[in-house]
């Protein structure tokens, strides 16, 4: 089992120059790097929507949730505080 999470690493290592190039050529066709990004942080939320979406993942309510929206470092803060 230890190959395989090997293997996945690998791979996943070799591909991070592959995510650089895209991410060039994106912001070259949209016209902007800024843009560039939120086409491909919009583009990783809904896949990543979708494929919890198929699992049908359950979501936590957010009022039992730990982690509010202000980040981890919020969040510890207003549950300290609360």
């Amino acid at each position: 089992m230890v190959w395989v999470y090997l293997l996945i690493s690998l791979v996943a290592g070799a591909l991070m120059p592959l995510q650089a190039g895209v991410n060039a050529q994106l912001s070259r066709w949209v016209g902007s790097a800024p843009a560039a990004a939120l086409v491909s942080f919009a583009v990783g939320a809904l896949g990543l929507f979708a494929y919890c979406a198929a699992l049908r993942t359950q979501v936590p309510a957010w009022g039992r949730s730990r982690l509010r929206l202000g980040g981890f470092g919020l969040g510890a803060c207003s549950e300290r505080s609360s």
